[in-house]
């Protein structure tokens, strides 16, 4: 069990009898009609499609067996990922519980009451009710709502229903190998004639893992506050598959907090703010998780009070890569800025929400103030010393932001210069790799099946080998990159192992061998881990694990870290991050306060179960023998699956060559290749960069501007005068929504005079 990562949900007092009440009115609030989705891209990942060129299915179905109906005490056998193991782990389960829609099933081993599993899944059966019912997200009212219409069942959202059973299946069960607390896999929605091995469980399935949860009930309020979560994940790989996964992460922390009725806290922002260079639209890491739901819950609170709770709210219905759902819903909102006249578009949205959180201050028409939240800080920022500046190679966050702050001692003017480079890197590729150098991309995301086909001619060979060069970041286990051969011109296809290929399969989703994971054979490390439970402020230990690291350094319950090496945290506390720039066997140095004295704890760091730290990707030689198709025409072909909800960078191929048949292909020109959701790209993008000056504290009144937006290119000089006492903030950020790599400036700041 690791740390830090995992905090106890507040749920209300009286915990389920209070959830009870939530979901009760959330059931009576008023029926709104159903928006369309978005129609599908040819690249959006088809079971069907899939199954009838890589499983050889001729389009035949069979209806399912009639599901039993479960009585508590029952066993089942499922399906499960599990630590170290290369294939689905068979586990055997009983049934705990039960309510109209939910089976709830406990892994033999786990200990429960059977009582107290009964009331969570009577309070899961209506939670699950309220998250699919449309007007959870259409009502204009905030959850929970007055007296309204009763719900109509024909409102709720539809489940996959593989199995024609109304209920949704909850597996608790031990040793999940994600960093998440439930996992939902899409193969168990799919009949066996479409699943790519014989490990569907045939039901919509919700696995829940109590590893790091040791010693907690399994009724407890922290697992509630996951499902919801989980259940609104299954929403959205249903119905909205294309929804960012930065989107559903914040759209689900706040579903959670409504049907909790809790307001955003300083303390759920606080990791933010003190880290403001995060990237909003990358998903978390297990090292930025609380930084990410920190600026990912300020962002939903300034859009909500800015533009209205509707908006918000019609971002549950909107997908599109990057800010293309805010730019949705601020346009199906008809939101005008009412300064300029222009429709507000997402990034308009993002500039002033960075303004906000290094001001805060009510001026103008108030856009630089927070109300819903009342926040005890500012972004941190850098602070200058003296009014003549120089630096040089900073780094520009994509949709994060560096703050830099100046307090004039008197009057003064000063020149600002800001010099940023035009290109970014577009993927996370060797340095030393030529930036003009063209390869094929799979693209980004989930929910995609792309494709890369070329026709050869082998009859003129005995035998023939296919070599190219592969850089690839895909989910790691879930997300898999393909190399086929098709001899019946693309009805079916043949999966052929290469260099890097792996079987490893233990969520059951592969089609055979494939590329997954990171392109580095060095492979990932284990993360590193103390041996301690947090309490929710970030620094007090609430338990100390037996036998553990911080046992033998001893530490012990009580303690709170007040930094490391002697040193206070530089900003807020951050355990995980910490941890995260150190490796297993290596001494971390804490600082902790225990009563009134203050105590240096050499903690040799433990290796984590489960938790890894990936390596950067790199370019990887491959080879694949293509000797059994010598003597035929063949089409070989790249093929890239990804599932819903599941971040993937995505697969480069470059250098692809058949000597036997002279043939090569460094991807910088035309070579007949025939694509679906490929392109044909350098590893660098125009830069985007957002500049922003705001000054207040002086005798004049409040002033901000935006300096530099992309529209201005990548460079600009500005002239400010400053009151005695007035602080200047300037704030940078990218604004490209095609790259995660940050961009790069040099910010120089003159007086005049």
């Amino acid at each position: 069990m690791e740390p830090v990562t995992h905090k106890r949900i507040a749920m209300p007092k009286g915990r389920l009898s209070g959830l009870w009440f939530i979901i009760a009115c959330c059931l009576l609030l008023p029926v709104l009609p159903v928006r369309a989705q978005d129609t599908a891209d040819a690249a959006t990942r088809d079971p069907h499609s899939l199954a009838r060129r890589l499983l050889g299915w001729n389009g035949e179905t069979s209806l399912p067996d009639i599901t039993p109906l479960y009585e508590p005490g029952d066993t089942l056998e499922f399906w499960v990922g599990k630590l170290d193991s290369g294939e689905p782990t068979r586990i055997r389960a009983t049934l705990a519980a039960a309510a109209p829609s939910v089976y709830v099933w406990v892994e033999e081993g786990l200990d429960y009451n059977a009582a107290s599993m009964q009331q969570t899944a009577l309070a899961l059966d209506n939670l699950l009710k309220a998250v699919r019912w449309r007007g959870t997200y259409l009502s204009p009212n905030r959850m929970p709502a007055t007296q309204g219409r009763v719900l109509d069942p024909a409102n709720l959202y539809s489940l996959p229903d593989v199995d024609g059973d109304p209920h949704v299946y909850i597996v608790y069960t031990s040793d999940l190998p994600d960093d998440r607390d439930a996992i939902y896999n899409p193969i168990d929605s799919l009949p066996s004639y479409l699943a790519p091995g014989p490990h569907s469980n045939g039901h919509e399935t919700l696995f829940v893992n109590t590893s790091p949860y040791v010693g907690t009930p399994l009724s407890d309020s922290v697992f509630i506050g996951t499902l919801l979560r989980a259940f609104h994940s299954l929403i959205v790989d249903t119905h909205y598959p294309d929804q960012p996964l930065w989107l559903r992460e914040a759209l689900g922390w706040y579903l959670l907090l409504q049907f909790q009725q809790t307001p955003i806290t300083p303390t759920e922002v606080a990791n933010f703010l003190g880290e403001p260079s995060t990237m909003l639209l990358h998903p978390a890491t297990l090292t930025t998780r609380s930084t990410a739901r920190g600026m990912q819950l300020l962002f939903l609170a300034y859009l909500e009070q800015r533009y209205g709770v509707d908006v918000v709210r019609r971002l549950f219905l909107e997908q599109g890569p990057g800010m293309t759902a805010v730019d949705r819903a601020l346009a199906a909102a008809n939101i005008v800025d009412p300064l300029s006249g222009e429709t507000v578009t997402g990034e308009m949205a993002f500039a002033d929400f960075v303004l906000a959180n290094a001001v805060n201050r009510p001026f103008g028409d108030g856009r630089y103030a927070y109300r819903l939240i009342q926040l005890n800080q500012q972004a941190v920022s850098t602070p200058l010393e003296r009014p003549e500046v120089r630096l040089g190679a900073q780094p520009a966050p994509q949709f994060g932001t560096q703050y830099y702050t100046f307090d004039a001692a008197r009057p003064l003017v000063l020149d600002i210069t800001f010099n940023g480079v035009e290109t970014v890197k577009r993927l996370d590729m060797p340095g030393a790799a030529d930036a003009d150098n063209a390869f094929y991309w799979s693209g980004r995301g989930g929910n995609r099946d792309a494709t890369l086909t070329r026709a050869f001619d082998l009859r003129e060979v005995d035998s023939a080998t296919l070599h190219f060069d592969a850089w690839y970041d895909l989910a790691s286990g879930w997300n898999y990159a393909y190399v086929e051969v098709s001899t019946d011109g693309g009805e079916t296809w043949s999966i052929i192992p290469a260099t890097d290929t792996t079987d490893m399969n233990r969520n059951g989703v592969a089609y055979g061998p494939g590329f997954t994971g990171i392109s580095n054979r060095e492979g990932p490390r284990p993360f590193p881990v103390m041996g301690v439970l947090m309490a929710g402020d970030g620094m007090t230990i609430a338990s100390v694990v037996p036998d553990g690291p911080a046992e033998a350094a001893g530490l012990q319950a009580g303690d709170i870290i007040i930094g490391y090496d002697e040193r206070p945290w530089p900003g807020m506390p951050n355990v995980l991050g910490l941890l995260g720039e150190y490796a297993p066997g290596e001494t971390l140095n804490l600082w902790i306060q225990r009563g009134n004295e203050r105590l240096t704890a050499p903690v040799l760091l433990g290796a984590h179960e489960s938790r890894v730290v990936e390596p950067t990707p790199r370019w990887l030689e491959q080879e694949v023998d293509l000797s059994a198709y010598a003597g035929q025409e063949i089409l070989l072909r790249f093929e890239v699956v990804t599932l819903p909800g599941r971040w993937s960078e995505g697969f480069a191929v470059d250098n692809i060559a058949i000597p036997e048949i002279g043939f090569a292909d460094d991807g910088d020109d035309e070579a007949g290749w025939v694509s679906t959701g490929w392109e044909q790209v350098t590893n660098s993008v125009p830069a985007r960069y957002l500049v922003q000056m705001a000054t207040f504290g002086g005798a004049r009144p409040e002033r901000a501007r935006r300096l530099l937006t992309p529209d201005d290119g990548t460079s600009g000089h500005w002239r400010v005068d400053l009151d005695a006492n007035e602080r200047l903030v300037i704030a940078v950020s990218g604004l490209n929504q095609d790259t995660f790599q940050p961009g790069q400036f040099d910010l120089q700041i003159m007086p005049v005079g």
